[in-house]
């Protein structure tokens, strides 16, 4: 499934710029088109607008064939004087805004914490953004042993993130060169006792590698501290901090070396605000949760930008008429 987000940047007659946005999810088929924007759309008639279009389905990919416009005089590139913040987030299912079923998550990974916070920041600082999200359900940050690998445990992302995909061990291009990463991992390693040491040493590796595969763009990197698993009743939410957190400190002092050569390191738990009702099943957040993590990221993000405030920002234009995407898609994940 893919999302299109259409936004648009009218000025009222008093002066005022006031951001509006649409986002509609289309569940595409081998070589259909849809429209993305209709010339006869309120949204439309304030051109122009920008349009985005994600990928909502963690397992898939898709191919864009085409985009079809009135004239090549319809769509504009990006001025130079407002090039995007490229921002990285690296996570689980709780970052890929997974739903255990019993709460709808109708937007997929836009509805979770960090498209919300990216879109939140956007609207506070009228930076434009260019976010991608690397989350897989169920991934630890460990490689798994021989002996865990022999009873069947998959590669963590210490190795998954450098690949083509989750079957492919060809390496992926990565060509994204994000200022910004956020890592929200540790959930899964906690939940199968994996040992503060055993993490910490591959969370350094981990950073070393992501350092140097960025190393022309990263200015910030983000540790985000393992959310809560409310699920266990036995200890008081309150006073339990998972053994993978306690130790972050420590983990981040042994990062900051790595860190060091223009590379700043900070270290966040926007999970505090959460609580039991915020969840589906005692982990995963619910849409109100993901809008409170959301908030939370914001507040840590927008300092790092140090950039003014800035009232209106167009990052695509286009031109009036009915705008199509042929898109063709298959099970191929990246």
């Amino acid at each position: 499934m893919i999302a299109c987000s259409i936004s648009a940047y009218p000025k009222h007659s008093d002066g005022a710029i006031v951001e509006e946005e649409q986002t509609k999810a289309y569940n595409c088929g081998p070589s259909q088109e849809v429209v993305l924007v209709d010339a006869n759309s309120p949204i439309a008639r304030a051109l122009p607008v920008r349009v985005t279009i994600t990928l909502t389905d963690w397992a898939s990919v898709f191919e864009l064939e085409s985009v079809v416009v009135d004239s090549e005089d319809s769509i504009q590139g990006l001025p130079g004087e407002l090039r995007p913040i490229r921002i990285l987030a690296i996570g689980d299912s709780i970052t890929a805004g997974y739903s255990d079923g019993s709460q709808p998550v109708p937007l997929g990974c836009l509805n979770s914490y960090p498209y919300i916070a990216v879109s939140r920041v956007q609207a506070e600082t009228g930076r434009a953004i260019e976010f991608e999200l690397v989350a897989f359900p169920g991934i630890t940050l460990v490689a798994p042993t021989p002996e865990e690998a022999d009873e069947g445990a998959g590669q963590g992302m210490i190795d998954r993130f450098f690949h083509a995909s989750p079957w492919s061990d060809e390496p992926a291009t990565l060509d994204e060169q994000p200022s910004i990463i956020l890592i929200a991992l540790g959930t899964n390693d906690d939940a199968q006792d994996v040992s503060p040491e055993r993490f910490a040493l591959t969370l350094r590796a981990f950073v070393q590698h992501l350092r140097t595969t960025y190393r022309r763009s990263l200015k910030h990197l983000c540790i985000l501290h393992t959310f809560q698993d409310f699920t266990d009743e036995l200890e008081s939410p309150s006073t339990r901090e998972d053994t993978i957190t306690r130790d972050l400190g420590l983990n981040s002092a042994s990062l900051t070396l790595d860190a060091s050569h223009g590379v700043e390191l900070h270290k966040w738990d926007i999970g505090k605000c959460l609580r039991k009702k915020d969840t589906m099943d005692g982990l995963h957040p619910t849409l109100s949760g993901h809008g409170l993590l959301g908030d939370a990221l914001e507040q840590m993000i927008v300092p790092l930008l140090g950039w003014p405030r800035v009232v209106h920002v167009i990052s695509c234009i286009l031109g009036p008429g009915d705008h199509c995407a042929r898109v063709r898609s298959n099970n191929i994940f990246r």
